[in-house]
């Protein structure tokens, strides 16, 4: 109820008011992390970005082994122009979560990389090579490959992971063109059925 209520009063232009209710909510909970994400998320969404870091940050320290509140904080300091702390952020995830596909690509994203990235690329190229990354992770991992190469000038070689990417993200997209004939022909027979001359005015 008082997540609604924050919700509700955000919707009635009341943001900062929306905010003191999701403070007052998680203070006496230190250590219950979905409500503090949920309350961090709604933060951020109502423009109470420094609200929403303190709580990622409060989050971190309780439990620094927590990849989510990690990536969530690497986020709102990307947004505060916090670029070195967003990096730190992410490389950690990256430590605790080598499989953890976001956090390759927000990283790569954080900066223009330079020269003294190249050990980043390294980072990467391992991480495509253990077993069991995921498709998703994969194709993330493979755009911020690109983005890094792409800075650095080596455009044949971005141009490489960007496609290598691009086709992983493709395998993810299931699209049936036997099931969208049959539900172009159900909504046929459907407005087929219709009297449009008996709507009303």
């Amino acid at each position: 109820a008082a997540l609604d209520n924050a919700s509700l009063a955000d919707h009635q232009g009341l943001p900062r008011h929306a905010a003191d209710l999701l403070d007052a909510l998680c203070r006496p909970f230190p250590g219950a992390f979905d409500l503090h994400h949920k309350a961090a998320s709604l933060l951020s969404g109502f423009g109470q970005h420094e609200m929403a870091t303190t709580l990622y940050e409060q989050m971190a320290a309780i439990d620094p082994g927590q990849v989510a509140g990690h990536l969530q904080l690497g986020i709102q300091y990307q947004k505060a122009g916090r670029y070195d702390d967003a990096i730190a952020r992410f490389k950690q995830v990256i430590a605790l979560a080598p499989a953890n596909g976001p956090a390759y690509m927000l990283l790569a994203n954080s900066r223009p990389m330079t020269e003294s990235d190249l050990e980043l690329c390294q980072i990467y190229e391992r991480a495509l090579d253990q077993p069991g990354v995921s498709d998703e992770a994969r194709a993330c991992i493979g755009f911020g490959l690109g983005k890094i190469q792409d800075d650095l000038g080596n455009y044949d070689r971005a141009a490489g992971y960007y496609r290598t990417a691009n086709a992983l993200r493709r395998r993810q997209i299931s699209f049936s063109h036997a099931g969208w004939n049959q539900l172009v022909e159900r909504l046929i027979r459907v407005f087929g059925e219709v009297n449009l001359s008996t709507r009303p005015p």
